[in-house]
């Protein structure tokens, strides 16, 4: 039978983005001259080739960082069309940026425009799907802890009456962020990601302390997370149970990268969560 390879083309790959492909055993081509292949008896590596194809304003993509804000806003509202002005103002990027993201995801076939040029999304399950993919890719810089609690509803429970100074923020996501929008998997670990206003590393060292965690190497239950999104990732965070949860777009995102079942209850959360919006 014949094997099928993963390979990647495209106008052109940066040098980062070049190097994460190779880590993931992901082939590339751009027709800028960059390839690399590594197949039974054919090997091809040729890199360092400039972009050919600059010039003009181009979208960086639309799962890209800020670029993002765009898709999450429109899942955030599901039932009506958005203008430009409306979502930038509201997430906080320039008109222009906004512009250039619609005419992508409308390009891809994510979205459908008005006369008045408003935005609405219609393919969501696919724009979800090739979301994942990119996401996958990115790097998530994680730390483990141990903290000495019996389960989720314990650490639950201390986390409701601690007193976090203002701007200090624990956002829960993957299956502790799950147990309170659609539980289903009985996964005990805590994932969640950090914020503060002196910076991500001084609120892990904050959160450290206050929760009591050890630093551990192996029987970890808890990973605080520095968001690889830094703009967007906690955009639409909200408080379930006295508790401030990720979207639910993260959250779908954030399972459906995690190995432990995550397949599984992120199926979960689109189908009791997300997809309900657009009923």
């Amino acid at each position: 039978m014949n094997r099928a390879f993963p390979c990647l083309v495209a106008p052109y790959i940066s040098d980062d983005f070049r190097k994460r492909l190779k880590e993931g055993e992901v082939f590339f081509m751009d027709l800028s001259g960059n390839v690399y292949l590594n197949l039974p008896g054919l090997y091809v590596e040729r890199e360092g080739r400039a972009n050919q194809f600059k010039g003009g304003r181009r979208s960086p993509g639309p799962f890209a960082d800020k670029s993002s804000l765009v898709a999450r806003y429109l899942f955030e509202h599901p039932r009506k069309y958005a203008g430009v002005r409306e979502v930038a103002k509201l997430c906080g990027v320039s008109p222009g940026a906004v512009s250039l993201v619609f005419g992508e995801l409308e390009r891809l076939g994510y979205i459908v425009r008005d006369d008045k040029a408003r935005a609405k999304l219609v393919r969501y399950r696919e724009l979800l799907e090739d979301w994942v993919s990119f996401y996958r890719m990115k790097r998530q810089q994680e730390l483990s802890f141990y903290w000495h609690r019996r389960d989720l509803e314990e650490m639950f429970s201390f986390l409701r009456s601690h007193k976090a100074p203002r701007g200090m923020r624990l956002v829960l996501s993957v299956h502790a962020g799950a147990r309170l929008v659609a539980p289903f998997s009985n996964f005990q670990g805590m994932h969640a990601y950090v914020e503060g206003a002196r910076g991500p590393e001084a609120a892990v060292h904050y959160w450290q302390k206050a929760l009591g965690l050890s630093p551990v190497e192996r029987g970890a239950n808890v990973f605080l997370r520095i968001p690889s999104y830094r703009h967007s990732a906690l955009f639409g965070a909200r408080k379930i149970r006295g508790l401030e949860v990720v979207s639910d777009v993260q959250l779908y995102l954030d399972l459906r990268a995690f190995p432990a079942r995550g397949e599984e209850q992120a199926e979960h959360v689109l189908q009791k969560a997300i997809l309900p919006r657009f009923e």
